[in-house]
């Protein structure tokens, strides 16, 4: 109750330009910040945090899967 809700689809964090998906996590979850309490929920993140490693991982899902994880982490730790 009062909590805001923010609504995004994986397609509308990643980009084809290299940094852009990083930067993308990174202003959702200062709106988040910005608008809490808040509820993000994200579209289809079982296909961005999946099975991690692999040969057939793509370097730029690493970076974005890690950008999102270190965001995650930094939303628990400031509230402890």
């Amino acid at each position: 109750a009062g909590a805001s809700f923010l609504n995004i689809s994986l397609s509308e964090v990643t980009s084809k330009w290299y940094g852009e998906d990083e930067k993308h996590v990174a202003a959702i979850f200062r709106v988040a910040r910005r608008l809490a309490p808040c509820v993000v929920f994200l579209d289809e993140v079982d296909s961005l945090l999946g099975r991690r490693g692999g040969a057939s991982e793509h370097e730029s899902t690493r970076r974005l899967r890690n950008e999102f994880l270190a965001q995650w982490d930094g939303l628990l730790s400031r509230n402890e």
